[in-house]
Parts: C-alpha cells; sequence; structure tokens
C-alpha cells in the first residue's frame, strides 16, 4: 500500500485529462470515479502500463505529484479533496445544456461539506476541475431557481400530461426519421398544438437543459431529483409521476434565459 503525503495546495482549479483522474484515483486506493467518462480511456487496453506510466510522468511534470523511491505519494491537499470527492461523493448533481450539436455538461460533487465542480471540455479528453470549501450539500435550486420564479406574472400556465412509453414510441420513430408516424401518435394522447410542441422537445429542435441529484446511500447512486426543460420554440418544464406518466408545464421565456445564466456561472 503505498504511503500518501499531502503537501500545501493553494490551487483551486486544475485541468486534468480523464486517464489522469482515473490513475490519480488509483493512487489514492479508489476503483471509482463518478462524473467521468471513461469511453476515452477504451485506447488504453493494449498498452495500459504505458499509458498510466505516461500519466504519471505528466502528473509529476505539472509538479501535481511526486513519488518518492521509497514509494510514497506526494499530492497537493486540494488537489487530493477532489479526488476524493469524485470517488467518495455524498450528493452529485448534473446540469446539462443541448443546443443544437452544442452540449455543455457540468458535475457538481459534494462531500464532507466541499464541493467540486467538474467541466468536460468541447473534446472530451479534458475536465475544468474547481473546488469549493463553502458547500453544505448542494442546493438544486442554486440552478434552477425556486418554482415561484419560473413564471412570468399574470402569464397564464397549461400543463399537459403524456403516457411515458407514448413518448418513448414517437422519441424511436422520430429517430428513425418516421416525423408524420411521431405526430399522428402524439395526437392520439394531445390536441394538435400540443403534439407539435411535444414534437418539438422530441426532436430536439429546442435547447434542452437537464438537471438531475443523485445521493449517496449504502453503496448505491440513487436519483432523488430529475428535471428537464425545453427551450426555444417549447418553454416547457418536464416531469415523471409513478405512474410512468410525462408531465409538461409550459413556463415563461425568460425563466430559461435564467436558468441557463446560471448553470453558465458554475
Amino acid at each position: 500500500m503505498m504511503k500518501i503525503m499531502t503537501v500545501n495546495d493553494n490551487r483551486t482549479l486544475y485541468k486534468l485529462t480523464t486517464g489522469e483522474i482515473y490513475v490519480l484515483a488509483g493512487l489514492l486506493g479508489y476503483n471509482t470515479v463518478y462524473g467521468t467518462e471513461s469511453d476515452t480511456l477504451d485506447g488504453w487496453r493494449d498498452d495500459i502500463d504505458g499509458n498510466v506510466s505516461q500519466a504519471v510522468t505528466a502528473l509529476t511534470d505539472s509538479g501535481y505529484i511526486e513519488i518518492s523511491f521509497g514509494g510514497t505519494l506526494y499530492i497537493g491537499s486540494n488537489l487530493k479533496t477532489m479526488i476524493d470527492c469524485l470517488c467518495k461523493p455524498e450528493t452529485i448533481t448534473s446540469a446539462v445544456i443541448s443546443a443544437g450539436n452544442c452540449r455543455s455538461e457540468r458535475y457538481i460533487i459534494s462531500a464532507g461539506g466541499k464541493s467540486v465542480t467538474l467541466e468536460r471540455n468541447k473534446n472530451g479528453r479534458a475536465y475544468r476541475m474547481l473546488l469549493s470549501r463553502d458547500c453544505n450539500d448542494f442546493d438544486v435550486s442554486h440552478i434552477i431557481g425556486k418554482a415561484s420564479d419560473m413564471n412570468a406574472k399574470n402569464e397564464a400556465v397549461s400543463q399537459l400530461q403524456l403516457p411515458y412509453e407514448c413518448a418513448e414510441t414517437a422519441k424511436t420513430l422520430i429517430s428513425r426519421f418516421r416525423e408524420e408516424d411521431a405526430k399522428e401518435l402524439l395526437e392520439k394522447h394531445l390536441t394538435h398544438k400540443d403534439a407539435e410542441k411535444v414534437f418539438g422537445i422530441l426532436s430536439g429542435n429546442t435547447d434542452i437543459i437537464t438537471v438531475k441529484t443523485y445521493r449517496m446511500n449504502e453503496g448505491l447512486c440513487r436519483c432523488v431529483y430529475n428535471k428537464l426543460l425545453a427551450a426555444g420554440t417549447v418553454n416547457a418544464e418536464i416531469s415523471t409521476d409513478n405512474k410512468r406518466n410525462i408531465r409538461i408545464k409550459y413556463i415563461a421565456s425568460d425563466a430559461i434565459e435564467k436558468i441557463k445564466s446560471k448553470i453558465s456561472l458554475l
């Protein structure tokens, strides 16, 4: 077992590749990392030893770690705190904005009153990691705002309900370029006007904002909060109930912009 020593670390922002994060986790004795995508490690299988050695060299050259001849790992205290959060979290919140072909994804991973904001860069090969020490059980409302802020004053709010299986089938039809069949299916459950709006959501012609929160419980990661919002031609808040129905609530257009701005500031 490698001996671990922490050194003073004033950094609160790190930029690490997926491989470097996994190697750090392994050096610290972890076998699971949350909030990262392992697909960029698929190419490691042919030369695991070489790639691990390369990652260790990069981390050492950056001054992030040092491994002594005696087998002691010296690592910055803040960097270790970040990896601890990613590998042994208490709460995980993901915030995703999908707009056309662009996708922005952030995770806020909290443990022990601290949190790490994890953002994957556009090419998917590296992450920005920002440490916050002022975090007590991350509050989802920080991202999406309170319900009272979701609707403009005096604006009528309408709500509809759609069986989950119907939405799922319609989404499949759309992916197979059978748009008219999808619209016909939706109109069996909705008015023509509502069907057009839901079609816009399912076909991806609108910006999509997804917010999910997970909590660790007895070693399992359970989703305790799930909210989806669509922007552009359709402004809606989408949720599911225990009966597997999708509920769509139309909201004020400026509410979406407020949510976007909050996520972009994370």
